[in-house]
């Protein structure tokens, strides 16, 4: 019976370190170290300058389910828009939030149509902004800037997306005043639930 334990012990342990981690990985850029090199191999990271400040978003994760820094999307079928934030750490701002129009998609798979797309902000059909919460969402005014989604592919074996990119916009906030954010990067591996689809 002891036996039987230590077996079931031991595979349990097994499982646990064969399970795919979600932790990023944070390769420092060659150039200025503070953020990381823009990667195209899913290495669940970005990062960026938001005006003399470094934001960066590391994901990690603690055993079983919880995940910390991991990007949402969320998809809106019947108006053909899509937002996608991203959660990080800086002095000021925690989320980098971008809003744009695509064609409709209803899953992650559909997702591939921003492969080699470049949005510009306008302020109207993209639009890009920084928040620690709701507070600055609708009163950002003075748009311009850009999101290049470089690379995202569909891994079909494993059923997520590595979407792979840079950004740089600038907009005035109404409680911070022009607020630039410069040399963007991202690099992420986004699964079915890191998804959500608003009808």
């Amino acid at each position: 019976m002891q036996k039987l334990h230590y077996s079931v012990l031991v595979a349990a342990l097994v499982a646990v370190l064969l399970l795919p981690s979600c932790d990023g990985v944070f390769v420092p850029d060659p150039i200025d170290p503070r953020l990381p090199k823009y990667t195209e191999d899913g290495n669940n990271a970005a990062g960026a300058f938001i005006g003399d400040n470094v934001w960066t978003s590391i994901m990690e994760s603690d055993f079983p389910d919880t995940t910390y820094h991991e990007p949402v999307i969320f998809l809106y079928p019947q108006n053909d828009s899509l937002r996608v934030i991203f959660d990080g750490i800086s002095p000021i701002f925690q989320f980098i939030e971008f809003r744009f129009c695509i064609a409709p998609a209803t899953q992650l798979r559909e997702l591939v149509v921003l492969n080699n797309k470049v949005f510009a902000f306008n302020g109207t059909e993209a639009s890009a902004f920084c928040r620690n919460s709701c507070d600055t969402c609708w009163n950002s005014t003075g748009n311009t800037g850009q999101i290049y989604f470089r690379k995202v592919v569909y891994d079909e074996a494993n059923q997520y997306i590595t979407m792979s990119g840079t950004f740089g916009f600038t907009y005035e906030d109404h409680l911070y005043g022009t607020i630039q954010v410069s040399k963007g990067r991202f690099d992420y591996k986004v699964r079915e639930g890191g998804i959500i689809i608003i009808q």
